[in-house]
């Protein structure tokens, strides 16, 4: 790559890479103050793509106003003076480019894409690589944020019942290395289908697990897994399994997996925690056994994979992950899910992709918010690790091995998994664990009459244009405490919808005013204390419906104490 630096008619300098001009041969802090004039957007994150000389980067952060954000892409130039208001990737980070846009794109930041003149005519091919990964993290968090304002009471509800189940079973580390056999990790996507005569063949020399609703398929199939997963919080989830009662699958289950489908496995269970649940020291000690953290993502299929490498030392490969809407299907047949989509439909979601054999294919925003959790389990967890995506259709799955089905278990499933064994567990902590609730419900009224009284201290200052000293004063006060029992009250995760909503529904203005300014900062605060006060509510009512399912007037369980 051939990189000049070239005088111009004012005292800065300019760039040609490759015979192209970065920057301006006549005035190029002019050019890039009409740059950043007219691309700058209030309260966005700014992606630049392409840092030259800096001095596009440079202007940019001159027009900022409201915290936000400006990350450099520079793919061609290592970037020896970084400044600490910039997060840059440069030519020595660009091979983790979608990692890194992963780590510093935040959910609640609104992004946009800008690119330095003539960087796309260097290396085409390289820009739309680019361009994808911003698009497809742009997708995944708004897909996460959907997800959240959807989800997050039935989280909290099923985090407090399955944490009740969790005190009569196994958690995950049990299994910790402990197979060194194939493991076959069965998805729902239409490819599945074809895919059922291999795993007949070889049933008893791979240890088989059904992603969530796959089980269905799997069973209508006369295919019986070794284990099911559920990690999903909705009630089309319990749908999927409100038929079946088994004694001979285990189950393992997220704590925000729809609770009640525990009750419809009386094989050895498992529990495991995800990032971000509010599992407070106190409470994970209530339940004695470790509380393993599993990194997974938007699909259960990506904790299926995570899960799978920490019990197994052997090879996993993926069938059925489409991750594309293959034949106009959307699931496998047996799958509760299942339908085929009218052209219609497909128009209205699809994004064009690269699929499985170089094709293109169409796929949607959650398929690419799973695909993109795969990459990035692959690339910062699973690097060392031998995946095989055997679907043979959907989409391509970056690093991970392409093999078909029929060759990974004609070279990988020779030898009969044996079975193994699991320590005696006994019930101690059930009771334990109801009292902890039970001790807990008056730090919900405590909660909720501080949260009151910081909406009558705001109000103070109503048709005011500041806020008073003693105001803040009297807020940071009530706050300090309020952060502490949310903390106490294990609450982080309900709350993150109303935290969600605050940083994403009031965004300031371009050239805002100190008025503008405190009128809007005003409305979050009465915004979230009440959004607060509400939650709270709520959280103790499903607190005191869950206390009275299992438990009577003098702390004894009832009937319920056996699964």
């Amino acid at each position: 790559m051939n990189i000049e630096i070239l005088p111009t008619k004012t005292e800065y300098k300019t760039m040609k890479i490759d015979g192209y001009f970065i920057h301006s041969s006549y005035n190029p802090i002019r050019e890039a103050e009409k740059f950043a004039k007219s691309n700058y957007v209030a309260g966005k994150t700014h992606i630049l793509y392409g840092y030259g000389l800096g001095y596009f980067a440079l202007e940019l952060l001159k027009h900022f106003q409201h915290k936000e954000k400006l990350i450099i892409i520079e793919p061609f130039l290592a970037i020896e003076e970084k400044r600490s208001d910039i997060l840059y990737i440069d030519k020595n980070d660009i091979e983790n480019v979608q990692l890194l846009l992963a780590k510093y794109i935040d959910i609640t930041e609104p992004a946009v894409l800008l690119k330095s003149p003539n960087y796309d005519k260097i290396d085409q091919d390289k820009y739309l690589d680019i361009a994808k990964f911003v698009k497809n993290q742009v997708i995944s968090n708004k897909v996460a944020r959907n997800t959240i304002n959807h989800f997050a009471n039935q989280w909290f509800e099923n985090i407090v019942h399955n944490l009740y189940f969790a005190t009569k079973d196994y958690s995950i580390k049990e299994l910790k290395d402990k197979y060194d056999c194939p493991i076959v990790i069965a998805s729902g996507g239409p490819s599945l289908t074809k895919q059922l005569k291999y795993i007949k063949q070889y049933r008893d020399k791979m240890l088989l697990i059904a992603a969530g609703s796959t089980i269905n398929s799997l069973l209508a199939a006369n295919i019986v897994p070794d284990l099911v997963v559920s990690i999903d919080g909705g009630q089309p989830n319990l749908n999927h399994f409100k038929d079946l009662y088994t004694d001979e699958i285990m189950f393992m289950y997220g704590l925000t997996s729809k609770y009640e489908i525990r009750e419809h496995f009386k094989a050895p269970s498992f529990f495991f925690g995800s990032e971000g649940e509010g599992v407070n020291s106190e409470l994970a000690q209530v339940i004695k056994d470790p509380l393993v953290i599993v990194s997974g993502g938007s699909s259960v299929a990506v904790f299926c994979l995570t899960i799978a490498s920490y019990i197994t030392t052997g090879k996993i490969a993926l069938i059925g992950q489409d991750l594309a809407y293959t034949n106009n299907q959307s699931h496998a047949s047996n799958n509760k899910g299942a339908k085929i989509l009218s052209k219609e439909e497909i128009e209205k979601r699809k994004i064009e992709i690269e699929g499985y054999y170089g094709e293109k294919v169409y796929s949607d925003a959650p398929f690419i918010t799973m695909k993109n959790d795969f990459e990035l389990t692959m690339s910062i967890l699973l690097k060392d690790r031998e995946v095989f995506n055997c679907t043979e259709g959907g989409a391509k799955i970056e690093g991970m091995h392409q093999l078909s089905f029929k060759e990974f278990c004609e070279t990988n499933c020779c030898h009969k998994v044996p079975l193994i064994d699991l320590p005696f567990k006994k019930n101690t902590q059930s009771i334990a664990y109801l009292d902890y609730w039970e001790n807990q419900l008056p730090l919900f009224d405590q909660t909720i009459k501080l949260l009151e009284d910081s909406l009558l201290v705001l109000k103070r200052d109503q048709y005011k244009q500041f806020f008073e000293s003693k105001t803040i004063k009297q807020l940071d006060k009530n706050e300090e405490l309020i952060e502490e029992n949310i903390s106490n009250l294990n609450l982080s995760r309900i709350m993150e919808k109303a935290n969600l909503a605050v940083l994403t529904e009031f965004p300031a203005a371009a050239d805002e005013t100190k008025e503008q300014e405190f009128k809007r900062v005003y409305n979050q605060n009465e915004f979230l204390y009440t959004e607060f006060i509400d939650t709270l509510k709520v959280s103790k009512d499903i607190i005191q419906k869950f206390l009275k399912q299992y438990q009577t007037k003098d702390g004894i369980l009832n009937g319920k104490d056996s699964i």
